[in-house]
């Protein structure tokens, strides 16, 4: 991620806001299809390979040999998981959506924000039993502009933030695509099952600056 693009990241990580998720139904739920979900480059499913067998419970030294065999073994499931955009001034089309996925699926911005610039809360939503402790987060950014290939570790703020409290930001300069275009991908090793899932968040009104 280039370093424009990470100093608006930290930024808005210190404006996160500090209210808890509010309690209420979702105006507009829609259920997103997992085939949509983004392609992530081969140097990263390596990664998650590795994070799955790191956070086993049960970890035991093996060769590369050995986790190849092991993976082909390995029950794998799609992480079940839910998402959120909260309006806070004027930016959604509605006063809020909630998107729910069966181990992934694309959020377009283009279809739920509105003509006017301003403000939403984005969250989401695992189920209690992924925590910090069987699960990591990476961000990947899907802006040619940032690097199509670069990625980086936000399980803390994943979990002390988006999952807690939420983010709010901001479309006007489209502050919200520079910070979010591109994919949250969740890795977890729940009993020695392989949980996968992703969040992935775009604009087709971009596509030009978009790597995939």
């Amino acid at each position: 991620m280039n370093k424009s693009i990470y100093i608006v990241f930290l930024f808005l990580l210190a404006c996160s806001s500090d209210s808890p998720y509010l309690n209420t139904e979702f105006h507009h739920q829609v259920k997103l299809n997992r085939n949509h979900s983004m392609q992530i480059p081969e140097e990263m499913r390596t990664r998650l390979d590795d994070d799955y067998f790191d956070l086993s419970t049960r970890a035991v030294e093996r060769t590369e040999t050995q986790k190849k065999v092991a993976l082909k073994n390995v029950q794998r499931q799609y992480l079940p998981l839910r998402a959120f955009f909260i309006d806070q001034s004027g930016a959604l089309s509605k006063k809020s959506y909630g998107f729910i996925m069966d181990g992934g699926g694309m959020i377009d911005f283009s279809q739920y924000t509105s003509e006017s610039k301003g403000d939403f809360l984005f969250g989401a939503i695992l189920e209690s039993k992924f925590n910090e402790d069987n699960t990591r987060v990476y961000f990947i950014s899907n802006l040619k502009s940032s690097g199509c290939n670069s990625y980086m570790d936000v399980t803390s703020y994943f979990f002390d933030k988006i999952a807690k409290k939420g983010l709010i930001t901001t479309t006007k300069d489209s502050i919200h695509l520079k910070l979010l275009s591109g994919a949250f991908v969740i890795v977890s090793n729940l009993n020695d099952r392989y949980y996968l899932g992703q969040i992935h968040l775009s604009d087709q009104r971009i596509k030009k600056f978009l790597c995939r």
